[in-house]
C-alpha cells in the first residue's frame, strides 16, 4: 500500500466517482481504477461498490479511507 494509493482512494470517496476524482487529480480514470483494483487485490478486500449510480465505500473501504485521511494529514 502506497501513499499515492491512499490519496486516490480518499479522492474517489470524496468525489463519489472515479471520473470526477481523475479530473481533480489530473490523471486518467483508467489509471485510478487500475490502482484501486490492484490495492483491493493486494489486501483481499473490496473497497468500493461500483454501480451505475456511482460508488460507495464498503465497511473495509471506510476503514481504509479513514486510515488514508490520517496518513495524508500526517504527510
Amino acid at each position: 500500500m502506497t501513499l499515492l494509493q491512499l490519496k486516490y482512494i480518499s479522492t474517489v470517496a470524496k468525489c463519489g466517482s472515479f471520473s470526477k476524482a481523475a479530473q481533480v487529480l489530473y490523471v486518467s480514470q483508467p489509471g485510478i481504477s487500475k490502482m484501486v483494483c490492484a490495492l483491493e487485490e493486494e489486501l483481499g478486500i473490496t473497497i468500493f461498490v461500483r454501480s451505475a449510480a456511482g460508488i460507495t465505500l464498503t465497511a473495509e473501504g471506510t476503514d481504509i479511507g479513514m486510515r488514508a485521511l490520517k496518513a495524508i494529514a500526517e504527510q
